[in-house]
């Protein structure tokens, strides 16, 4: 039976080991900034591009369809009169409807804008704008 070592010794005679493992967590001093942050979303869209783009489009879509539920909820709640003024009703967002936008988004959307800007690369006008005519006229009329 051998003893067990509770130190981490590495070889050169330093230890190594973890005093306290139950420390708080700090805030990071220094946050990512947003030119790394984009050049992340860069590497992930060079890495795996279909996939980042339905995550993108299931985010934005479900982000942009629970800000106007809300904001719409809320304005239709400032223009009722109520016996009490103190109490208004709390602002309503849709889920249903942010699921479904979100769905709509990353599994609908989003493959058929990578497929057929793929497509158009490739086998569409060379031109710039050609190319966003042909967008307007064909897909998104």
């Amino acid at each position: 039976m051998t003893a067990r070592n509770d130190r981490n010794d590495n070889g050169d005679g330093e230890d190594t080991t973890v005093t306290n493992i139950y420390r708080p967590i700090r805030p990071n001093p220094n946050p990512i900034s947003p030119s790394e942050l984009l050049n992340r979303y860069n590497k992930l869209l060079d890495r795996y591009p279909l996939r980042t783009k339905m995550i993108t489009s299931a985010v934005v879509s479900a982000f942009g369809s629970a800000l106007g539920s809300f904001l719409s909820s809320s304005n239709t709640n400032n223009n009722k009169p109520t016996s009490n003024s103190k109490r208004q009703s709390p602002s309503r967002i849709n889920w249903v409807d942010v699921l479904s936008y979100a769905i709509h988004g990353g599994l609908i959307n989003a493959p058929i804008c990578h497929y057929w800007f793929e497509w158009l690369a490739t086998n569409g006008p060379s031109s710039n704008t050609s190319s966003v005519l042909v967008d307007q006229l064909v897909v998104q009329p």
